[in-house]
């Protein structure tokens, strides 16, 4: 505060206040703390002044109040609060006030542990600059409020000339220039009907043109997805093409009984728990292990789907026939050794006959076609 006084006795002519202060740059408004102290800024205002009214040994005209006393008045809080925002006193008088306000803390009220003059110091500075910024606000909410009502009173004047103008007009039409004015109203329909008419056909054009473009963009798609298609197609024969010219024997072989032996392989029966009891091997070596000691006796050639795995992994299979014949006779072992049609193995195996026989039925047609 001392440094601000110091700068503001350079200047021309001499303006003291917080306003022109903050308004020429050389304060600026610091935190403004919001706890018990700041509320106390009244008492500690009344506290310093009273202070500096004894030091000077009696009335001083200079400060507000009386001497301190007995039948002391209330110091009026405008004039106290100029006195410590550097407003009403002359120059050596806001220094007095700024360095008493500055050196002690309010009578009465303890520094929380830690504090240091400048702790305090920041904070006086703080409090007097908000309560002078809360003055500023007021004063501009006031202002506004003026303001605005004088542009409503504007307004409303305006809007009452707007009126009476029309009152005359229609007065004045009402008269000898009512056919006039009829007939003004009607050409202005008129026009308007007009414009509308414009209006609506531009739009029913646009919209003709915007339709026949997206018509044009579907086709124009739909025969890119067909190019790309038969591309697609033509690319896919050629590979396949190409494969079967470079394959072996056994791969061309291999792709044709593959497919049949995956379907066989991932079929799963509920009524057996969704296992597949095809692919379990039974042979002279396991049957008594798995429960069914007369097997061997009753199937002659044991086959399941894993020795079929083994051939297939291997390409094993010179033709056709020979898979086809391993998986048939899977079924008819599977049909022989479980003869009665209410077993659920029986059962089983006639469905996996179906499979066999759907899918075996693709493979000859595909062969066939390509003969």
């Amino acid at each position: 505060m001392k440094g601000h006084l110091h700068r503001v006795t350079k200047r021309e002519p001499l303006d003291a206040t917080y306003k022109f202060l903050i308004a020429s740059g050389a304060a600026r408004p610091p935190f403004i703390p919001k706890d018990r102290l700041y509320k106390r800024l009244p008492a500690e205002l009344r506290h310093t002044t009273e202070k500096l009214m004894l030091q000077a040994g009696g009335n001083d005209p200079n400060l507000p109040g009386k001497k301190i006393g007995d039948d002391r008045e209330a110091l009026d809080e405008e004039a106290m609060r100029s006195a410590l925002t550097l407003r009403a006193a002359k120059r050596h008088e806001q220094e007095a006030l700024a360095i008493a306000a500055l050196k002690a803390p309010p009578r009465g009220v303890r520094l929380p542990p830690g504090w240091d003059v400048t702790t305090h110091r920041n904070r006086l500075e703080g409090m007097a600059l908000g309560l002078q910024e809360k003055e500023i606000k007021q004063k501009n909410k006031v202002e506004r409020a003026r303001l605005a009502r004088i542009a409503k009173a504007k307004m409303e004047a305006a809007e009452r000339e707007a009126a009476a103008k029309g009152r005359t007009i229609a007065t004045a039409a009402s008269g000898a220039g009512a056919e006039a004015a009829m007939q003004a109203k009607a050409l202005a329909k008129a026009e308007e009907e007009l414009a509308l008419k414009k209006q609506r056909d531009r739009e029913n054009e646009e919209r003709l043109r915007r339709i026949e473009r997206e018509r044009q963009r579907t086709e124009e798609r739909r025969d890119r997805e067909e190019e790309e298609r038969q591309e697609a197609e033509e690319a896919k024969a050629e590979l396949e093409r190409r494969q079967r010219m470079a394959e072996t024997p056994k791969e061309a072989l291999f792709r044709l009984y593959n497919p049949v032996f995956q379907i066989l392989w991932d079929m799963e029966f509920p009524a057996l728990g969704n296992s597949n009891p095809f692919r379990i091997v039974i042979d002279k070596d396991t049957c008594v292990q798995m429960g069914v000691p007369d097997y061997c006796k009753v199937v002659a050639k044991p086959m399941n789907l894993t020795y079929v795995q083994e051939k297939v992994e291997n390409r094993s299979y010179l033709t056709l026939q020979e898979f086809f014949s391993d998986i048939e006779l899977i079924i008819s072992n599977a049909l022989t050794y479980n003869s009665d049609p209410r077993n659920p193995y029986h059962v089983a195996a006639l469905e996996f006959r179906k499979r066999y026989r759907k899918a075996a039925k693709r493979v000859v047609q595909s062969v066939q076609q390509k003969k």
